[in-house]
C-alpha cells in the first residue's frame, strides 16, 4: 500500500486527489462534460470511474471490473477470446449507458424540484410529478412534500433530517398514524385516505387535503 501512495504522489497524469487517470479516466475527462453536465461528469468520475482507473493502475478487486472480466474466456475454453471480448464491450456498454441516462434524469428531476422549491408556502412543496427529491430537499427548511402517487390522488411526506437518517424534521399526529376508514373523521379533513403508522406519510385523494393535512402537522408540532 505505501508503494501504491508512494507512486500516486509522484504521478504527472493525475486527479488533483492524486489518482491516476487510465484509458477510461482519460476518455471520459475528455469527453463526460459532453454527455452529462460539468458538476455530473465530475461526480461520476469520483464515485464510478476512479475505482476502476485505480484497478487499472494498481490491481485490486473491484466487482464491477470482475464480473466484466467473467466474459473471458476460461483456461479450459475454447472460446474465441475477440468473440468474448466483444461481449465484455456489450456489457460495458450496457452499463455506461444507462448510468449516462440515469445522470440525465437526476438532472431532469433536479430541475423540477428546485423550481417547485421556489413555490414552497409555509415549508410545504408541492411537486407535479413524482421525482426524486431527497438530496434537493433534505438540505432546505422545509418539512413536507407533496406529489402524485401512483395509485391515484396525492401522497404527503415528511422530510428526513439527513440523507442517511430515517427521522425526520417533522410527523404527522400521532392519532392519525395507521388508520384508514376512520381518518377523516378523526383529522376533520376530509379526503385524507391513510396515515402511516410511524407518521411520515399520507394518502389523499385531492390535493387541497395534503397540503391542509401538512398545514395542521406543522401547526400542532411539539
Amino acid at each position: 500500500m505505501s508503494g501504491v501512495v508512494a507512486n500516486i504522489k509522484r504521478c504527472k497524469n493525475c486527479r488533483e486527489n492524486g489518482i491516476p487517470y487510465a484509458s477510461f479516466g482519460l476518455l471520459w475527462n475528455e469527453y463526460g462534460h459532453t454527455l452529462v453536465s460539468e458538476s455530473a461528469a465530475k461526480t461520476f468520475d469520483k464515485s464510478f470511474i476512479q475505482p476502476l482507473d485505480t484497478q487499472d493502475n494498481y490491481g485490486g478487486n473491484n466487482m464491477l471490473c470482475r464480473a466484466i472480466t467473467q466474459a473471458n474466456p476460461k483456461w479450459d475454453s475454447s472460446e474465441d477470446p475477440d468473440e468474448c471480448f466483444f461481449k465484455a464491450v456489450d456489457i460495458a456498454k450496457f452499463i455506461l449507458l444507462n448510468e449516462i441516462e440515469s445522470m440525465k434524469s437526476t438532472e431532469r428531476a433536479t430541475k423540477i424540484v428546485r423550481e417547485s422549491l421556489n413555490k414552497q408556502t409555509n415549508g410545504i412543496v408541492t411537486l407535479s410529478i413524482g421525482v426524486p427529491w431527497k438530496a434537493i430537499l433534505i438540505p432546505e427548511p422545509v418539512y413536507f412534500v407533496i406529489y402524485p402517487s401512483i395509485r391515484g390522488g396525492f401522497n404527503a411526506q415528511a422530510i428526513p433530517k439527513s440523507i442517511d437518517s430515517n427521522e425526520c424534521k417533522l410527523y404527522f399526529p400521532k392519532a392519525w398514524r395507521g388508520q384508514s376508514d376512520a381518518l377523516t373523521k378523526i383529522s376533520g379533513i376530509s379526503d385524507m385516505t391513510f396515515c402511516h403508522s410511524s407518521g411520515y406519510l399520507i394518502a389523499t385523494k385531492s390535493i387541497e387535503a395534503a397540503v391542509k393535512a401538512c398545514e395542521t402537522a406543522i401547526k400542532n408540532a411539539p
